[in-house]
């Protein structure tokens, strides 16, 4: 109804932004032809050559004096968002002073939790984390807070899943004690009605199996086991 009210008026203008999986999105695009008079437009995350090309020219429009070094470990931190980076960059180039990695530890706030949610969410997506998990052990992350994360994560699934079977509709204020956006919580409702309780309950034994497993093997072993850890879960879902 929106797409033909705004047709019938060339004044008028509908713009929709979806942050979807490309799987949902067909439908979608289908509605926004050139049939309605609109046009779809795809757009894609900066990979590293892109953000680092960016980062450059920004540095170079501030006048900035930043080691090669500390740019590419600014980018990392940043998870080669470009808003966080411009912003981040305009931020430093107050100091009015050469910066280095220092600097950066001590300003910058660092998106890596916001990343170990989103590869989580991934995760139980059954979407591939690879690109994301190893750039956040690079970063430092420990394997052993991600199975924590991932732990919490499934107890919030399991207390969503209950919560709804209760009364029908998730309410993460009652459910966490604090409420969630409103597309968070619609989010966490939809992976808690698609995952099957028993397959929760699995997947929490397969966590806690790996943690006792990587705790007592090799350092040199962690990684991998950590990796093998992802494949059951992905495996079950």
């Amino acid at each position: 109804q929106l797409i033909e009210s705004t047709k019938r008026n060339p004044s008028n203008y509908f713009l929709y932004l979806y942050e979807g999986s490309s799987r949902d999105a067909k439908s979608l695009v289908s509605s926004f032809g050139k049939k309605n008079s609109a046009i779809s437009v795809r757009f894609f995350e900066a990979n590293y050559k892109q953000a680092n090309e960016f980062a450059r020219g920004i540095v170079q429009e501030l006048g900035l004096n930043i080691s090669p070094y500390a740019l590419n470990y600014l980018l990392s931190t940043l998870n080669f968002n470009l808003a966080l980076i411009q912003k981040e960059l305009e931020k430093l180039a107050i100091l009015n002073e050469p910066i280095e990695v220092a600097h950066i530890d001590s300003l910058v706030y660092s998106t890596a939790p916001l990343a170990v949610e989103k590869a989580i969410i991934s995760l139980f997506k059954k979407e591939d984390i690879t690109t994301t998990i190893n750039h956040l052990i690079e970063l430092g992350e420990d394997i052993f807070a991600l199975l924590r994360a991932i732990e919490r994560f499934l107890q919030q699934l399991f207390l969503f899943n209950a919560y709804i079977r209760l009364n029908g509709a998730p309410n993460s204020k009652e459910i966490l004690g604090y409420q969630l956006p409103k597309f968070v919580e619609n989010e966490r409702a939809a992976l808690a009605n698609r995952i099957k309780p028993a397959t929760l309950l699995k997947i929490y034994q397969i966590l806690l199996e790996a943690e006792l497993l990587i705790k007592t093997s090799p350092a040199s072993t962690k990684e991998s086991l950590f990796y093998a850890t992802l494949i059951k879960i992905r495996e079950v879902l």
